[in-house]
């Protein structure tokens, strides 16, 4: 019985430690995804960007980017691996590695497409897949083109109509297949005080306690209702927004956003 003992407690040790190691390889596996984010969103005087994410594990399966190539442009990435935690964390930094190298290469956002889900497809198991939004903002032309490969729905604002469009995938996720069909990229065109919002899931399919989702609709109420504000307090107010909606009920999926307005008057 006392050997029994000793070797209960050896075997709590051992459990004990291994279980240390895996956290201090979480905690290193979230530094690495939490030092990539850009430290700011691009400024342009005609536009407000903002940026934002909130993991539901430790390290989460999404990822936002976004920076400039000259003082007109711009380029955006929010990608959505399936689940959350290290695999998909893996998988989204991968994307943003591949992002950020096919763009300083010069590669256009169809090459960017093509060749990322090209990577994906051999890298990813059968069962997984990446949702991801590519854009590219040109500020003199006030023309954001896309893609968005099965990254939906997309929420475009317009001031002067006072109306939300909503606008769907533009191709099927990321590593599905080895190929994605030749496509041109959509576009958005800003008017003054017009908002382009992307969410990943996260913010769509937040659930409270009677399993009611808090829907597309109530986050294009929440933006429009406080549209005046600046994007950071929008932001803030739609947080709040769905705190108030769950009310207490666990976070379950990873919530980013990036939203875009073109100010109704330059600073």
């Amino acid at each position: 019985s006392q050997c029994a003992v000793a070797l209960q407690r050896a075997q709590l040790y051992e459990d004990r430690l291994v279980r240390e190691q895996q956290d201090r390889d979480i905690s290193i596996a979230r530094d690495i995804q939490r030092d990539i984010l850009p430290d700011k969103m691009p400024e342009f005087a005609d536009y407000e960007i903002v940026g934002w994410g909130q993991s539901a594990d430790e390290t989460g399966g999404d990822i936002y980017d976004a920076f400039t190539t000259d003082p007109s442009k711009a380029f955006f990435l929010l990608a959505d691996a399936t689940g959350h935690g290290i695999g998909p964390a893996l998988s989204v930094t991968q994307v943003r590695a591949m992002f950020r190298i096919a763009t300083t290469v010069g590669a256009d956002l169809r090459e960017q497409l093509t060749t990322i889900n090209a990577q994906l497809s051999k890298d990813l198991a059968a069962n997984r897949f990446v949702t991801a939004f590519f854009g590219f903002l040109d500020v003199e032309k006030h023309v954001f083109d896309y893609f968005s490969a099965g990254q939906a729905p997309l929420l475009v604002y317009s001031a002067s109509a006072k109306a939300w469009v909503g606008r769907d995938a533009t191709t099927f996720p990321l590593g599905i297949t080895a190929s994605i069909p030749a496509i041109e990229p959509e576009q958005v065109i800003f008017g003054p005080g017009d908002i382009f919002a992307i969410f990943s899931d996260g913010f769509f399919e937040f659930s409270n306690s009677n399993n009611e989702l808090f829907g597309e609709e109530r986050v294009q109420a929440v933006i429009q209702r406080h549209n005046q504000l600046p994007l950071e307090e929008i932001l803030t107010r739609l947080r709040e927004s769905i705190d108030l909606f769950a009310n207490g009920a666990k976070q379950n999926d990873d919530m980013t956003a990036i939203l875009v307005r073109r100010r109704a008057s330059p600073q």
